[in-house]
């Protein structure tokens, strides 16, 4: 049976100190069903991730791309997804929060003709917690996405979404460049396409903001505003 391809994209920023173990975690996960193809792009990173990148690139089987600005994860994940190849797309951040061991579970639903997305929520299973003021952002962001659109989402902020490249051409013309293209537009195009979303159960490793989670009570704050004008004025 001819193997579905997977590009597995990562977006980096300021991560010298998880770049190589998140590389090697994927690639060292076994997909039976699989071809594996990891994109791995750069943001400018200032703190030496992109020296290390370019000096490991050819010891793993990466592509490895570089933007020229530091535009945000919506443009990273963009970049990437302009040289995805895969059938399938699945984001991994590199901060090993997620763990690629969950990527059996996500893909599950696909091989048995299930389900085309599928999302790892964090809260159908037993999992570190975030602080109060995150869990409290996301459950809010989570309960607005689902009162615009009628969906039944438990995470609306999880890394872990795997959709069908089919639908890049959707994302790519997207105008925003930060978390709010990874969090709500990249759903949002899901959910206009009607294709319904299944979400599994996935293991998660917090990680607090001294050692540089970098989604604040900030970002929550501008999700929540983005789709409070949605709510208020009907702007999909």
């Amino acid at each position: 049976m001819q193997k579905k391809k997977i590009s597995i994209l990562v977006p980096v920023y300021n991560e010298k100190d998880t770049i190589v173990e998140i590389i090697e975690r994927i690639n060292s996960v076994t997909l039976p069903q699989w071809e594996k193809e990891i994109i791995v792009i750069d943001d400018e990173s200032t703190d030496g991730t992109r020296e290390i990148l370019k000096k490991i690139e050819g010891e793993y089987d990466i592509t490895a791309l570089y933007g020229e600005k530091n535009l945000g994860k919506g443009s990273a994940l963009k970049h990437g997804l302009s040289f995805a190849n895969g059938d399938w797309i699945l984001i991994q951040d590199a901060d090993l929060e997620y763990s690629p061991n969950n990527y059996m579970a996500l893909l599950a639903p696909i091989e048995k003709g299930e389900a085309e997305v599928v999302f790892g929520s964090r809260f159908l299973g037993k999992n570190g917690k975030n602080s109060l003021l995150y869990t409290i952002g996301n459950y809010v962001a989570t309960f607005m996405f689902n009162r615009i659109y009628r969906t039944h989402l438990t995470d609306l902020a999880t890394c872990y979404k795997v959709f069908p490249s089919r639908i890049i051409h959707n994302l790519l013309p997207l105008d925003d460049n930060d978390f709010v293209f990874d969090v709500i537009r990249l759903t949002e195009e899901i959910v206009k396409e009607k294709i319904p979303i299944k979400e599994v159960p996935i293991s998660y490793t917090p990680r607090w903001y001294a050692k540089g989670k970098k989604l604040t009570f900030s970002h929550g704050i501008k999700i929540i505003k983005t789709l409070l004008r949605k709510l208020t004025y009907g702007i999909y």
